[in-house]
């Protein structure tokens, strides 16, 4: 093919197609990156957490919140009329849960990660518990996946469900406060 016969559209096309080609190729590299880096923060050693009472509580663990994060939005998760995600289930104590969605500090403005969620048990009562290898694991608090499967109560949910249901809340909210009687 002779590259002199090329107008200047399809040179402007084949610019444009490289450009998309090489941003999804580097949005693809940065999520493999964040989710090796998510996982390794799982795969470091429990720390026993000492909560609760019960001998089944003292097994649970607690990682700490990723360090370099900062706190977008914390959502309370239960059975109460004035939580931010409301789950009708006898195993959802009133104030059940809070998943907080984190952004990294080193994210870049120009192409900013997927929040990080981390979830926190408030209650031990019922606990919460994620899908691993197959095996329902039970934990205190611990940095979850947008997709991981979770059990709160009886209630299987994800991280991403659970934060689009917050927003949809919150809009309904704001909505009717804004709505003329």
């Amino acid at each position: 093919m002779d590259f002199g016969d090329l107008s200047a559209m399809n040179v402007a096309l084949i610019t444009a197609i490289s450009i998309a080609a090489v941003l999804i190729l580097a949005w693809l590299v940065r999520r493999t990156i964040r989710r090796r880096h998510l996982s390794s923060l799982r795969m470091r050693r429990h720390v026993t957490s000492g909560l609760g009472s019960t001998d089944s509580d003292s097994d649970l663990f607690v990682r700490p919140r990723p360090e370099k994060t900062e706190i977008v939005r914390t959502i309370v998760i239960g059975s109460e009329d004035d939580v931010d995600v409301r789950f009708d289930d006898e195993g959802v104590s009133s104030r059940h849960a809070e998943l907080f969605v984190l952004r990294s500090v080193d994210s870049s403005p120009l192409m900013p990660l997927e929040p990080i969620y981390y979830l926190r048990d408030m209650t031990g009562t019922h606990g919460i518990e994620v899908l691993r290898d197959g095996n329902w694991v039970r934990f205190q608090a611990d940095v979850v996946l947008n997709d991981e499967q979770l059990k709160i109560g009886e209630v299987e949910s994800t991280a991403d469900e659970i934060n689009r249901l917050a927003i949809e809340s919150k809009l309904a909210t704001h909505a009717e406060d804004v709505s003329p009687h």
